[in-house]
């Protein structure tokens, strides 16, 4: 029997497109990839198993925002692809 007192539940991740494995043509940042990696499968294989329960589980990629994090590989990146810190927030 279903337990109609529960609210619907929403596991949201945040990811980032270098975690694609079908996206990488280029390689590099193999830590950081590899835990996006792991994050996309982590949440698909969850989203599998929860749904059961009502429970949805997504990945977002909020795009690369202006940090100082993204800050040394901004030059490869378009300047209408790089969004400011409230606008990615704000999303």
């Amino acid at each position: 029997k279903k337990d109609l007192h529960r609210g619907k539940t929403v596991i949201c991740n945040l990811s980032a497109r270098v975690g694609s494995i079908s996206d990488n043509g280029l390689g590099g940042w193999i830590s950081y990839r590899s835990s996006k990696s792991a994050l996309n499968q982590a949440t698909r294989t969850m989203a599998h198993e929860l749904k059961r329960q009502g429970t949805m589980c997504l990945c977002l990629h909020p795009g690369t925002t202006d940090t100082d994090l993204s800050k040394p590989f901004q030059a490869n990146v378009r300047q209408d692809r790089l969004f400011p810190v409230d606008f990615t927030a704000g999303r």
